[in-house]
């Protein structure tokens, strides 16, 4: 799933190439990703290129957390913390829609929200992306907003995020500094590791994934952090054992952006351990800020069947997973575009 802008000028050659070219079934935005000029019709246009040149419709993705923030003068909403204060699980559900309404008038199904974090230390730097510290309140707010998202009469998924307990990472642990956003310099808490015990992970921070699962969310996408020093984009345990498989989740599962190469000091090794840990679809800035494309990294992810260290069985499951969502959509109906 690589950001668009990885493969600008975004013409018809363009997108026939990269997306045609190379079989791609997903496609995003990153933060500032827009058409020029920025406006519902040039949206449309991008998007119904990208579809055009796809050989299966695409999931086009967007993080329209609040509204769709990307498109000039698109309705904007507060971010989660805002709406958590409400206490109105309605009105949370009717501002998700009008999100996924203005979104869909741009070409995007696939959107990555609600965030399910419960925010444990104010000095986070993302805590306003958390509906609350309470789990009911979360619990509920995130129920309302997939909900929202994906009932409201367009094709959307609803992805819900970052599975699990980047909220409760310890201060001094984190790798990203979020100074930028008023966090201290010094609270390094984001993409840090979290030291729970599995009673307390399950009672509070798998909680809002299990109400998500349960309102039929088609996406998941995993967070950045570590539990007890062990990446969760790389956690078997986690993603294949307790996500799939006991709370029953037959939706995809996602990367966080650019967090694969986090896994492992070669890439090949970090695909292989975070598609065989359960990831299904790998997130990717596609080598805009260095490291290597989205072209090498796909090959990467086929050196490590070739060498073993990735089950033909596993890919498989990913590629179903990702039909069955397409599927959910109605994106595989031949008048769906």
């Amino acid at each position: 799933q690589p950001d668009w802008r990885a493969f600008r000028p975004l013409d018809d050659n363009a997108a026939q190439t990269n997306i045609a070219g190379w079989h791609l079934g997903s496609v995003l935005g990153g933060g500032g990703a827009a058409p020029t000029p920025n406006e519902p019709a040039a949206w449309r246009e991008q998007t119904k290129n990208f579809q055009s040149a796809a050989k299966v419709p695409l999931l086009i993705c967007s993080d329209s957390v609040h509204g769709h923030h990307s498109l000039f003068g698109a309705t904007l909403f507060p971010h989660h913390i805002g709406q958590g204060c409400m206490r109105d699980a309605d009105l949370v559900r009717r501002l998700a829609a009008v999100a996924a309404l203005e979104s869909a008038a741009c070409g995007i199904n696939f959107i990555f929200s609600p965030c399910a974090a419960i925010a444990c230390d104010l000095r986070w730097g993302r805590t306003y992306e958390s509906f609350s510290e309470d789990v009911s309140l979360v619990c509920e707010s995130t129920v309302a907003e997939v909900k929202g998202l994906q009932e409201a009469g367009v094709p959307m998924a609803a992805c819900v995020k970052h599975f699990v307990s980047d909220g409760a990472t310890e201060l001094g642990t984190g790798t990203a500094n979020f100074a930028w956003m008023g966090a201290p310099p010094d609270a390094r808490l984001d993409q840090g590791d979290a030291t729970l015990s599995d009673a307390e992970l399950r009672a509070v921070h798998v909680a809002p994934f299990r109400a998500a699962v349960d309102a039929g969310v088609l996406a998941v996408m995993v967070s950045y952090s570590s539990i007890n020093g062990r990446k969760l984009h790389a956690s078997r345990d986690l993603v294949t054992d307790l996500l799939k498989g006991e709370l029953g989740f037959d939706g995809l599962v996602v990367s966080d952006y650019d967090a694969v190469q986090q896994c492992a000091d070669d890439y090949v090794s970090a695909v292989a351990a975070c598609l065989g840990a359960g990831v299904d679809v790998v997130m990717t800035a596609g080598g805009m800020y260095g490291g290597l494309s989205w072209q090498q990294q796909i090959n990467a992810a086929a050196q490590a069947v070739e060498r073993g260290l990735l089950l033909t069985q596993r890919v498989d499951d990913a590629v179903r997973r990702v039909f069955r969502v397409k599927a959910k959509l109605g994106l595989l109906l031949p008048d769906a575009l």
